[in-house]
């Protein structure tokens, strides 16, 4: 079945099958279930997502620091290998 009414959904669901991002996933819930599991499925994402930004933030500060150690106007110079020391 298929609505948009949710407090249809509530009464006469006993599992929910959901797309989400072009994968069908079962829920084996009612429509309450469902909600409450994507809610913190949602949030934790978000989380993680807050996390891995501050984490890039955190690396492109330390990337400019250390571009700013190199004398101004020259970049650094290329590695040697050290066969060639």
């Amino acid at each position: 079945m298929v609505s948009h009414d949710r407090i249809f959904l509530a009464e006469v669901s006993d599992h929910v099958l959901a797309l989400e991002n072009g994968e069908i996933h079962l829920y084996r819930d009612n429509f309450a279930g469902y909600q409450a599991t994507k809610d913190q499925r949602d949030q934790t994402n978000l989380d993680r997502d807050k996390q891995l930004r501050r984490e890039i933030k955190s690396l492109e500060k330390s990337q400019k620091q250390l571009a700013g150690q190199c004398p101004e106007g020259r970049e650094q110079p290329p590695r040697q290998r050290e066969n060639e020391a």
